[in-house]
């Protein structure tokens, strides 16, 4: 039962997440401009402090590609 409440707040929090980033993307229809705003709200709240924060932006710029990708907001193409 404790597995399966970890496994749907994950699963929650992704798909809060992907909300976000979509709702980023749509005010800013500007993919570096989305990257930025997320990383202002996310990366700072990061518990990846063993992660140097150029590479947590890059993970995150790679997050935000696929969500929107997914999401059919941008090009397939890679940037």
């Amino acid at each position: 039962a404790e597995a399966k409440n970890i496994l749907q707040a994950g699963l929650r929090q992704t798909e809060k997440f992907k909300n976000l980033i979509i709702e980023l993307y749509q005010q800013t229809n500007n993919l570096e401009e989305t990257v930025q705003r997320a990383a202002a709200e996310t990366v700072q709240r990061s518990q990846f402090h063993f992660m140097d924060s150029e590479v947590q932006l890059t993970v995150l710029a790679t997050e935000v590609r696929k969500i929107l990708n997914h999401a059919s907001l941008i090009d397939r193409s890679p940037t």
